[in-house]
């Protein structure tokens, strides 16, 4: 079992609020456009998420930009530690 170092666990708490933070943001905007948009990114976010943000990109741009972000700083950590 390997154990994080308490930067790396910070860094990994950080990237995960940050990450939930943009894709609530996502679904927030897409019940604002729509309902059926807001389910499909709950229901099927790997699909739809990206799709809606494609779709409506100058509202969706910064929501996606932070979610992508915590998301990235959760892959270098990872494969920083193992």
């Amino acid at each position: 079992m390997n154990h994080l170092s308490g930067e790396a666990a910070a860094l990994l708490i950080v990237g995960m609020i940050l990450s939930l933070t943009g894709w609530i943001w996502l679904v927030v905007l897409g019940f604002r456009i729509g309902p059926l948009w807001g389910l499909s990114t709950i229901v099927c976010p790997t699909f739809a998420a990206p799709c809606f943000a494609l779709d409506h990109w100058k509202k969706t741009r910064v929501p996606l930009g932070i979610h992508l972000a915590g998301v990235a700083l959760i892959v270098i950590v990872r494969l920083m530690n193992g």
